[in-house]
């Protein structure tokens, strides 16, 4: 398992590198990617996948060439990573070639996790305030509800949490006691 994840890595350097030469439309990719991630999570594709790989893989070329444009490259891509078997592993291909995407882009994800839906003032708040901190950087927020909180909202930037949840707050009480 381990080496194939630091294969998927090795993919994705790959494909990042063919985006950028062959000036690809990342978000093509991005579709393809979350098709072949649907494809890995219903079993009954796997089954046919397993059976007969080669009709699976003709198939699943076929739809592309239905979508998308500039699909030479991306079918070169997308066969590579089957014929190598390479297929379970499209999650972490797509997940490193993401960042590899948004780091070359100067992107910053910031997960906003709270019990119940946010109000838009208070949204529009948290998000000017922490747009302020990372200015360099083009922010996208991301909303996710944690049924987890009682209260309040947690934020999450790359690996640093700020904690703005109401357990937090009580813990922070008790500590001066």
């Amino acid at each position: 398992m381990f080496n194939k994840i630091n294969l998927s890595y090795s993919y994705s350097l790959a494909i990042f590198k063919l985006i950028k030469d062959y000036k690809l439309e990342f978000d093509n990719l991005i579709s393809i990617f979350n098709l072949l991630n649907l494809v890995v999570n219903d079993y009954s594709l796997i089954k046919y996948y397993k059976f007969n790989k080669k009709n699976f893989i003709e198939s699943i070329l076929h739809i592309i060439n239905m979508y998308i444009i500039d699909n030479y490259i991306i079918n070169k891509i997308v066969s590579v990573i089957f014929e190598d078997d390479m297929f379970f592993f499209i999650k972490y291909i797509f997940l490193f070639l993401e960042n590899m995407y948004e780091k070359d882009n100067n992107i910053l994800k910031i997960y906003i996790y709270s019990s119940n839906k946010i109000s838009d003032k208070n949204l529009n708040i948290i998000k000017k305030n922490f747009s302020e901190k990372y200015i360099k950087f083009k922010v996208i927020f991301i909303l996710k509800i944690n049924k987890k909180l009682i209260a309040g909202f947690k934020v999450l930037v790359n690996d640093l949490v700020y904690d703005f949840s109401l357990l937090n707050k009580i813990k922070k009480i008790n500590f001066i006691f």
